[in-house]
């Protein structure tokens, strides 16, 4: 193979399999003799980012600090190869021994003529429809990068041996290579006629333009190709336009990894319909307003960027899916621009922005799904009515809980960040917004979790009758001290320590006394013929026949032949919050003392 003698801006290199990009050749302050000034591929390896002694000889394309290194043009760069070579070091080895022995039967072995392996290797190679050259150190279709006094008939020639050796390749990677050019990759795709996919992860071409005078013999090398991949290319994306121009049939398009921010210009391809731009540098939908000129996108990738705003946003009419998740969304209200950003969306991925992460991870599914009408999948899940339907009725709720913690002159100010209020209250009509009141607690407060308890001890049935603080009531028991206290919890505190809370204040042991909510309310009881044994059933609690009064009202006994009896629940003893047992934040509680 011939060895490098000149080196050159944007030369390809591999040194000990690590491979790089010239970026620099010359002198270097303080120094004697030329430096290369190499960006790595792996950015990780270097030692800075094209500077020495605070001077910037160079820069890099990769935003890596330690992406560069000086090197010497004498150290030794690893052997660079052809496509056909490649293809032969990958798929079959022909410096092997001439001759090897096969087992025939069981009592005969031959040997076979190392020609005959050669062809059979080759029968194989015109079989294969996937060829994958991915880090062997490729450098274009002959042994060397495309040179403008090259002669034209010795790339006519190995372009029509390639094309016999395997002419049925449909898909082809040649990523992590030492592509320079185009041109180069055009060569080897004019030898691959029935080639469909291309992949160009990891190189990193000079140059992005077909002269002129070499069109005629690659004319229509890309014609065939339907998807490609650029990956990790760090073309600028001017390049990748002019690139992409050579492929007028491309349907598919990767542009992952690239250090993108922008795509200020339109792409020419009528024809593309799925498009990545992930792990990019993208921070708005219009920073990438170009891509709206593409008249058959129907599937987008913005994933693992760093969009923190949807709006303002340019309208793709045919987009069906796109890809969000991994990105810097703060607020679900941020995802209100969808609906009229993509009219036509169905499919949509949000996983892993920061709102799901300060969400409950079902309260984010399902407040995402209902502030989306027309998404049909989320993040890979699909979605059915049912769930659609708990979902906004869920949102609904939510809505109407903000609602109440304002006042109702504010209202607007919640409602601007739920547009879809009055759609959804057409649909499952308006809930009750029950308002703060003042004084009341605000949603989220420390107030808001604690339970005022008006505490009075007596017997069942003996709310109306009591006294202020202190004051014995008409119907004491044995004509006993009724003391009324309130006692403050909140509403996570155990049972155990409510009763310690109300013996303390009444100065009995936990196990003397019991505690009854008083509720307030009336339930309807069954008239019914009771024995004499029956009246069991109403322990707790009294019932009223005739004339009941109900929630204050008085009801007629022609009006109604049934009985009320004030709902009452005992608070067990146990390990349950207070809050499992009373609903609200003001309770009226009864202790009763019991026997032990």
């Amino acid at each position: 193979m011939p060895q490098v003698t000149k080196n050159y801006v944007g030369q390809r290199l591999s040194f000990n399999s690590s491979l790089c990009t010239v970026r620099f050749v010359g002198l270097v302050e303080g120094t004697e003799g030329t430096w290369l000034g190499v960006e790595w591929d792996d950015p990780l390896i270097g030692k800075h980012p094209g500077s020495h002694n605070g001077r910037e000889y160079f820069t890099c394309r990769s935003d890596s600090p330690k992406a560069a290194s000086f090197i010497r043009p004498r150290r030794p760069a690893d052997e660079r190869v052809g496509f056909l070579q490649a293809l032969r070091n990958k798929y079959y080895d022909d410096n092997k021994s001439q001759l090897e022995a096969i087992q025939i039967s069981a009592s005969k072995v031959v040997e076979e003529v190392g020609f005959e392996k050669i062809r059979r290797a080759q029968a194989m190679l015109q079989t294969l429809r996937i060829v994958l050259l991915t880090g062997q150190r490729l450098v274009g279709l002959l042994d060397s990068p495309w040179k403008e006094d090259d002669g034209l008939d010795r790339y006519a020639e190995a372009i029509r041996e390639v094309a016999l050796i395997c002419p049925k390749v449909t898909e082809l990677d040649l990523s992590g290579n030492l592509l320079e050019t185009l041109l180069d990759v055009a060569a080897i795709c004019k030898s691959v006629p029935e080639l469909r996919s291309l992949t160009l992860n990891g190189n990193r071409l000079r140059d992005v333009s077909i002269p002129d005078e070499h069109l005629g013999l690659i004319q229509g090398a890309f014609d065939s190709v339907h998807e490609l991949n650029l990956d990790d290319t760090l073309l600028t994306w001017d390049e990748i336009v002019s690139l992409t121009v050579s492929f007028p049939s491309l349907r598919i398009l990767s542009l992952a990894t690239n250090n993108l921010t922008s795509t200020p210009s339109a792409l020419q391809l009528p024809a593309l319909h799925t498009l990545s731009l992930a792990h990019n540098n993208i921070a708005s939908l219009t920073s990438f307003k170009s891509l709206t000129q593409l008249p058959s996108l129907h599937t987008l990738s913005l994933a693992s960027n760093a969009i923190r705003t949807l709006t303002p946003s340019p309208t793709f009419p045919s987009l069906t899916s796109l890809d969000l998740s991994t990105n810097h969304l703060l607020t679900l209200s941020s995802l209100t621009p969808i609906n009229l950003s993509f009219p036509s969306l169905t499919t949509l991925r949000l996983s892993r922005n920061p709102f799901f992460a300060a969400l409950p991870p079902d309260d984010a599914h399902m407040l995402s799904l209902a502030r989306l009408p027309r998404i049909s999948t989320l993040n890979f899940s699909d979605i059915g009515p049912e769930e659609r339907e708990n979902a906004e009725m869920y949102y609904l709720s939510k809505i109407a809980a903000e609602l109440g913690a304002v006042r109702e002159e504010d209202a607007g100010s919640v409602l601007v960040e739920h547009p879809l209020w009055e759609e959804l209250c057409r649909k499952y009509g308006e809930p009750v917004v029950k308002r703060a009141v003042v004084g009341e607690a605000r949603p989220g407060t420390l107030g808001a979790r604690l339970i005022r308890c008006a505490v009075r001890m007596g017997g069942k049935g003996e709310g109306e009758g009591q006294g202020k603080e202190g004051e014995k009531g008409e119907n004491g028991r044995g004509g006993e001290s009724r003391v009324a206290v309130v006692v403050v919890a909140p509403k996570t505190v155990n049972v155990y320590v409510l009763k310690s809370l109300i013996g303390e204040r009444f100065g009995l042991k936990t196990a003397r006394f019991r505690i009854v909510w008083e509720t307030g309310e009336w339930d309807p009881v069954r008239t019914a013929k009771l024995g004499k044994d029956d009246d069991a059933r109403f322990e707790v609690g009294d019932v009223f026949e005739n004339e009941e009064k109900h929630d204050g009202k008085t009801k007629d006994a022609d009006e109604s032949r049934g009985r009320f009896m004030r709902r009452e629940v005992e608070i067990v003893e146990g390990s349950s919050s207070l809050g499992f047992w009373i609903e609200g934040l003001e309770a009226s509680l009864r202790i009763e003392q019991v026997e032990t």
